[in-house]
């Protein structure tokens, strides 16, 4: 799958990226992964008044079942935003225990969670104007030469899966893998390894099944407009990028006594 590298802004297409991982560090990165499942949650309750000081930040331990103490130390702060790292679990937590405290930030920020059935069904009216950020949607508006559009390739999911399934962002990933590399060889006119690998460096656009790519020297994907939802009437609702925005945010978010 396409990751997220640490630089932002430039890429050199001069270097030949390493695409290749050892055995050891395939299982390196699985160690690592499993390792964030058990890390200490994260809020950060801070302002949209960029001059102002940077906000909050408070760590919570990981598979705790009540952070109300942490939740009335931030709700002090009066926030605009309020952001959550963590899981499924720990999104309910929040927009429960902030309702149970009255705390009202004009947006609430969370990392994992939101577009889990779950997340929903515990919450219900409860889960309005949750905000997430995703990997990649099915109704965004994407396009490539491969598949089409991303509609398209919607189509072609439910034509060999049937008509009830629905692709998330693993089987888009795996999908825009393999588009990768079938685009790769076309343009390189070659399956040489190092032809394809030089022709993948060079690669810089969208797909139907991901948003823009980008590779630097490392092989990770630098360029890439991360949607964004919110859940609006129970509904996910896209708000970004501009190409597949649904509606506009709402924001502020109106206090529990409003809703």
């Amino acid at each position: 799958m396409p990751a997220q590298g640490e630089e932002k802004n430039e890429h050199d297409h001069g270097v030949e990226p390493d695409f290749a991982l050892t055995t050891e560090e395939i299982e390196a990165t699985g160690k690592e992964r499993e390792a964030d499942r058990q890390r200490d949650g994260n809020i950060h309750a801070g302002t949209t008044d960029l001059q102002a000081a940077p906000g909050t930040l408070e760590k919570y331990p990981a598979g705790a079942t009540d952070i109300s103490a942490l939740l009335t130390k931030v709700k002090r702060a009066n926030p605009d935003i309020l952001g959550l790292a963590g899981y499924t679990a720990d999104a309910i937590m929040l927009m429960r225990q902030a309702k149970e405290l009255n705390l009202n930030p004009k947006m609430y920020a969370i990392s994992v969670g939101v577009m889990v059935k779950g997340f929903r069904e515990e919450l219900g009216k409860d889960s309005n104007y949750a905000v997430e950020g995703e990997w990649w949607l099915p109704s965004m508006k994407l396009k490539d030469d491969v598949f089409g559009t991303t509609a398209d390739y919607i189509k072609a999911c439910k034509a060999m899966f049937g008509d009830d399934y629905m692709p998330g962002y693993h089987c888009a990933s795996a999908s825009a893998a393999g588009t990768l590399l079938q685009m790769a060889i076309q343009r390189a006119g070659s399956l040489d390894t190092d032809a394809v690998r030089k022709t993948l460096g060079e690669f810089d656009g969208e797909l139907a099944t991901w948003p823009a790519i980008a590779f630097n020297q490392k092989g990770q994907n630098i360029k890439w407009m991360h949607p964004v939802v919110q859940v609006q009437d129970g509904e996910y609702i896209v708000l970004y990028p501009a190409g597949s925005k649904e509606k506009d945010a709402i924001y502020p978010a109106p206090a529990w006594s409003e809703r």
